[in-house]
């Protein structure tokens, strides 16, 4: 009767809501219009105040148009991890068998972490992550990503593929003729991935101190093709983190620092008094 209009959208807190309306003047006069709302609350995850990086990569701006719905993304650990953690636990498709490895718990949460009021928001919230276990430390059983993405439905519809793992430079056997079908999936992936379009393959830049001596990111053999993006860590105060150099390094964002998903108890980072 006041003329008040109550918007609910389907599901919060992205979304938009259009209304058409009339107006009538009580003369026989009347008029139609049509208004359009988006909402874009943010998110009220308790470490989401803590994700200083967000604002350095432009992501608050992105997500009202961009959140990774549709995106899959592969995981390619060093071992299997626990996906049952709930910031992650509703974005996995293809679970692997369950472990104590606390690193790839945190890095499927800062690609993916479902915003649902518990602990961080991913970069890509809507997005949905598969999780492989890379070979290139000849662990078995292994299901390298590269290896086995155009034999594997889930590998086809990857978009990206997330390495966070490097190799040690200076191994005794023969890094090409060892790694070959590594090598060979990664650039078949950069040129098939995606429908066609291209995938797009993703490498830490070294986990080492930069002031390493010994170690450079172009001394690594998968990270370092051009047919991967080598990236390096910075941290709040911009300065390099957790990253070697080297000519092969194509960019760095926020990566040092930051607060990630955990394993509860002696499993996880925190109990060790390390960070992520």
């Amino acid at each position: 009767p006041d003329g008040t209009v109550v918007a609910t959208p389907a599901s919060l807190p992205w979304d938009d809501v259009s209304l058409t309306y009339v107006v009538e003047d009580g003369g026989g006069n009347r008029a139609e219009g049509r208004a359009d709302i988006t909402f874009n609350a943010l998110p009220d995850d308790p470490l989401f105040d803590y994700q200083w990086g967000y604002d350095r990569l432009g992501v608050l701006t992105a997500w009202p148009d961009y959140r990774g719905r549709g995106i899959d993304i592969a995981i390619n650990d060093v071992e299997w991890f626990e996906t049952r953690h709930p910031d992650i636990a509703g974005a996995v498709t293809t679970p692997g068998p369950a472990s104590d490895f606390a690193h790839g718990v945190a890095v499927a949460s800062v690609a993916v972490g479902r915003r649902n009021g518990e602990g961080i928001v991913g970069v890509a919230p809507e997005a949905r992550f598969t999780q492989w276990r890379q070979s290139a430390d000849f662990v078995e059983p292994a299901y390298d990503f590269f290896e086995n993405w155009q034999t594997d439905p889930a590998g086809r519809a990857t978009e990206i593929a997330n390495n966070s793992w490097t190799l040690a430079p200076f191994q005794t056997h023969n890094l090409l003729q060892d790694f070959r079908d590594q090598l060979a999936g990664l650039a078949a992936f950069a040129a098939e991935g995606r429908g066609g379009k291209g995938g797009v393959a993703v490498f830490s830049a070294e986990n080492l101190d930069a002031g390493s001596s010994a170690e450079r990111a172009d001394y690594q053999l998968l990270g370092s093709s051009r047919h991967a993006i080598s990236v390096g860590a910075i941290d709040y105060d911009g300065r390099l983190g957790d990253t070697a150099p080297g000519t092969s390094l194509f960019l760095v964002a926020p990566g040092t620092r930051l607060p990630a998903a955990d394993l509860p108890g002696p499993r996880g980072y925190a109990a060790a008094g390390d960070t992520f």
